[in-house]
């Protein structure tokens, strides 16, 4: 069922690695297009060099390689065409992701994926890990009761290669419609897929906590909150759904 051009044509394939995003940048040369797949990360990472635990074998822990933007600055982009790509995909599961700024996807108040950009000259490499057969067991008592996966929203199993076939399909079609339309109607189908504006939520920033309300993601693809009467832009810090 995968329906690309370019993703997915050439995949790579490892039972276990420290983390398909380092294993992709030690591999030369691959090409735009080329996939990255493993069963278990041995040192698994998100955004700020967060831990990332997934029991092997369960979930989705993917690297693809796509090209970068030529305006370096639209690199934060990406993680929103991604986030975008992939709630989608999720939910043609009958599952209700909705995304949380920057790169988590999310039910309810549960994680149930993210999404790590880095980019490499001309490349991007997009990691995406996705909690889909995994049960609450599989997880410490600390994450529990934070994050689900597609098992524990569905109460069945889905088959992994059809996830991943319905994600890279759904990421190459975004990204050839963001290419093609920019990043206005990028910015709407996002909105779509999150929070209502004026939603209260707790940031943390550079040292700060404190409460404020959502106000959408800026075109450059960071933060919006609204304090008092003012408008703040975060680049860097975090969301908390409260």
């Amino acid at each position: 069922s995968l329906k690309t051009i370019k993703l997915g044509k050439n995949i790579h394939y490892l039972p276990e690695v420290d983390s398909t995003n380092l294993w992709a940048a030690r591999t030369m040369p691959y090409s735009i297009g080329d996939v990255f797949l493993a069963d278990y990360q041995s040192g698994g990472y998100g955004r700020l060099k967060r831990t990332w635990e997934s029991p092997r074998g369960k979930n989705i822990l993917m690297t693809f390689i796509d090209e970068a933007p030529l305006d370096p600055s639209k690199i934060p982009q990406l993680t929103l065409v991604c986030g975008v790509a992939i709630a989608k995909a999720m939910r043609e599961f009958n599952i209700p992701v909705t995304l949380k700024w920057p790169n988590d996807l999310f039910v309810q108040k549960r994680k149930l994926g993210g999404i790590l950009c880095e980019a490499d000259g001309g490349i991007v490499r997009i990691g995406v890990g996705l909690n889909i057969n995994s049960t609450p067991a599989d997880y410490s008592e600390t994450l529990k009761p934070n994050v689900t996966s597609a098992f524990r929203e569905l109460g069945k199993e889905l088959p992994l290669e059809e996830v991943i076939a319905k994600c890279l399909t759904q990421y190459e079609l975004t990204r050839h419609h963001y290419d093609i339309t920019g990043v206005s109607h990028l910015l709407q189908e996002w909105e779509t897929l999150t929070i209502p504006k004026g939603t209260t939520v707790r940031i943390n920033d550079d040292g700060r906590t404190f409460e404020a309300k959502y106000n959408g993601v800026s075109p450059d693809g960071f933060l919006l909150v609204q304090v008092g009467d003012k408008i703040e832009k975060i680049i860097s810090g975090d969301l908390i759904l409260i």
